[in-house]
This record gives C-alpha cells, sequence and structure tokens, in this order.
C-alpha cells in the first residue's frame, strides 16, 4: 500500500531504503532523511556504505567502526534533534567488519573463530566477491530491523545497479550449498563413495595448490557452509520485511540521462520483486528556483545597471535549465503510473556540503520552505 504522503513515511515505516545509481547524491539524501526524521523525535539509525569526507565529518562516521556511532552532541544540538527529544546514529557499512561480526555470532568456539577469519581463502573472498557490499548490507540491516532501539533505519545501498540482487540471494546460496561441486570440498559424514571423491579432490588441489592452500580451502568450505545457511536464513527473513509495509523504497536520480537509466531499472526491478517503491527523487533540480525581478528603469546607476544586464543573461540560461528540469520531472512521474510519490530536491553548492544541507534537503522532504 503506497502512502502517497512523503512526511508518512518518517512517521509509519521502520526502514527506508535509498537506491540509485553512484553521483545522484543517493547518499546525502538518506542522511538528511535521517536527520529529518531524529528531529521529529525519533530514534533513528542511518547505514551508509560511502558516504564523503565532509558528511562523514558531520555524521561522526568513521570507517571500520565497529558498531553504529552516536552524532557528535554539537551537531544534534545545531540540527535540532536534541531539542526534540530524537537521536541519531550512523554507520559506516565495512563488509569485513560486518562479514566478521557474523562469524563471530555463527560459531561460538573462540579457537574454531579466530583460524576461520585467519583463514586466507576467507579474507579475499570477504576483499574481492562481488556483491559483498549488497550482501553485508542486508546482514547488518537484519540485525536491526527487530531492535526496539530504533524507530527507523535507512539505508543507502551500494552505488550498483546489482544492489538490489540481495533478494536473490537466499535461492542462490540454497542452490550453492546443494552443489555437487561444493559438496566435494566439504569434509563431512556422508558415504564411502563420497568421503572417497572429497579424499581425490584434495589430494589434486594439494597436488596443483599446495598442501597448506588445500588444507585452507578444505577449512573454508567446512566452516562457510554452517555460515552460510545461517546467513541464508536472515536473508530469507530480511526479504520478507522489505517486501512489506513496514519498508519503503525510494529512488534517487539527478537529471543526467545514465542517472535515469539507473532509476528505471532499479524501479522496474523493484517493482519485479514486489518491493513497496513508495517515491522517485529527482535530486539537483533547480524546479522552483524563482528569478529576483527587476527591470532597468529600477536602477539609477550605470554599473548596477550593467550588472543586473548580466544577471538577465545568466537567467535565461537559468530559465531553459528549469524547463528541462521540469520536462524530467514530469517524465518519472509518469514512470510511477499513480503508484507513489515524485519529488524534486532542490540543487544546492557542493560548498554546501555538510550539516546545513542536510537540513535544507530534509525540509524539502517534507514539504517545508527551507
Amino acid at each position: 500500500m503506497i502512502s502517497q504522503s512523503l512526511p508518512l513515511l518518517l512517521q509509519n515505516k521502520k526502514v527506508i531504503v535509498c537506491c540509485g545509481a553512484g553521483g545522484v547524491g543517493k547518499t546525502t539524501t538518506a542522511a538528511s532523511i535521517a536527520v529529518q526524521a531524529a528531529r521529529q523525535g525519533k530514534r533513528v539509525l542511518v547505514l551508509t556504505i560511502d558516504p564523503s569526507k565532509r558528511l562523514a565529518e558531520t555524521l561522526g562516521v568513521a570507517p571500520h567502526a565497529p558498531a553504529p556511532v552516536l552524532i557528535p552532541e554539537n551537531r544534534a544540538k545545531e540540527a535540532g534533534i536534541e531539542q526534540a527529544g530524537g537521536r541519531l546514529e550512523a554507520w559506516m557499512l565495512d563488509p569485513r567488519v560486518v562479514a566478521d561480526q557474523a562469524v563471530r555470532r555463527i560459531i561460538r568456539e573462540e579457537e574454531k573463530v579466530e583460524r576461520f577469519l585467519n583463514n586466507r581463502l576467507y579474507i579475499e573472498v570477504t576483499r574481492m566477491i562481488a556483491g559483498m557490499q549488497e550482501y553485508t548490507a542486508m546482514k547488518a540491516l537484519h540485525r536491526y530491523i527487530t531492535d526496539p532501539t530504533y524507530d527507523l533505519i535507512v539505508l543507502d545501498t551500494p552505488p550498483s545497479r546489482h544492489a538490489l540482487d540481495f533478494l536473490d540471494a537466499p535461492s542462490r546460496v540454497a542452490e550453492f550449498l546443494e552443489g555437487r561441486i561444493f559438496k566435494l570440498f566439504v569434509p563431512g559424514e556422508a558415504g564411502f563413495f563420497r568421503r572417497a571423491a572429497s579424499g581425490m579432490v584434495h589430494k589434486v588441489v594439494a597436488g596443483v595448490l599446495g598442501e597448506d592452500l588445500a588444507h585452507d580451502l578444505g577449512e573454508f568450505f567446512g566452516l562457510f557452509a554452517g555460515i552460510f545457511r545461517s546467513l541464508n536464513e536472515d536473508l530469507a527473513q530480511t526479504r520478507k520485511f522489505l517486501a512489506s509495509q513496514q519498508t519503503a523504497f525510494l529512488i534517487v536520480t539527478s537529471t543526467l540521462d545514465a542517472a535515469r537509466v539507473e532509476a528505471r531499472f532499479f524501479l522496474d526491478r523493484a517493482r519485479s520483486l514486489g518491493l513497496p517503491v513508495e517515491a522517485l527523487i529527482l535530486n539537483r533540480s533547480h524546479i522552483g528556483i524563482p528569478f529576483a525581478g527587476g527591470s532597468p528603469s529600477s536602477f539609477q546607476d550605470a554599473a548596477l545597471e550593467s550588472a543586473w544586464r548580466k544577471c538577465v543573461g545568466f537567467e535565461e540560461k537559468q530559465h531553459l535549465q528549469r524547463e528541462a528540469d521540469a520536462r524530467i520531472f514530469s517524465e518519472i512521474q509518469g514512470w510511477l503510473g499513480g503508484q507513489g510519490v515524485a519529488l524534486a530536491l532542490p540543487w544546492i553548492p557542493p560548498s554546501s556540503e555538510g550539516l546545513q544541507m542536510l537540513l535544507t534537503l530534509g525540509e524539502s522532504f517534507v514539504g517545508q520552505a527551507p
């Protein structure tokens, strides 16, 4: 069920997921929504992937942090969060940190934990595997969706068109675990033929890669089978939650052609997965930026009149930009077909990045004049 009101999202949803291409201001939009919700007295957690340096400083986010961090007290006061009784925490998702925490929760024996975390294959997998950011983002989200500590969780997804592929992960993981090739690498309590085949595989791998790496490989597959099954259950639960009425997906785009292509892809992909897309957000738009006005007769000074004429030339360019942006906005409204809300957020100079920009965007999100 679509709420048809963006302010209601902050009141009624447990999770808001921001999707979009890289470079459209998706992370900043997610942060501004989180700040606005906290200003309304909500206890908010924003999970982000890779904020800019200035945005990271504004939110008090540091890479490799093991847990969410409360934004600095002075920033909370400046934003009006503290006065409203709200609370804002932020966490920059580091795939390795999230994966390590999952391992520690699943494997109880400390000796096995350390052995697995130091396994060369595990280290390389968490560093290189395609989609690891998406996978760990969902793992982190699963941890907090049922946590009563937070009224709202805002998730900034990775800047990739594969950011929604995690929703297919349970079926893909199940197929992988049941595959014949995988089972050959897993030492287990199977019958004689499977044990013999597994032993032969180990000898071949040892002959090619060396005994140490062959041992790491067998240990990795053996331990990872249990971890993967546990993660698979978590992902299945998260998948169900994200399709519920407690979640809203927002797709952020810009006026650039490539960004709009990605936005349309995200919209179609989300709908095919049965996800509740509540809004399309056109970021960095010139729609609604007014012209100050005036005429030559308004000025008694020649220098002021000259400056005014230069402004007129600039205004003409701005007018053309506003018209172009308005056509784009109308286009993305048409994509929704009445199922959701379209919103144009204002263009703000990059030099404005920081708390004030988050406040401006947050107020625009709920329809307040900044």
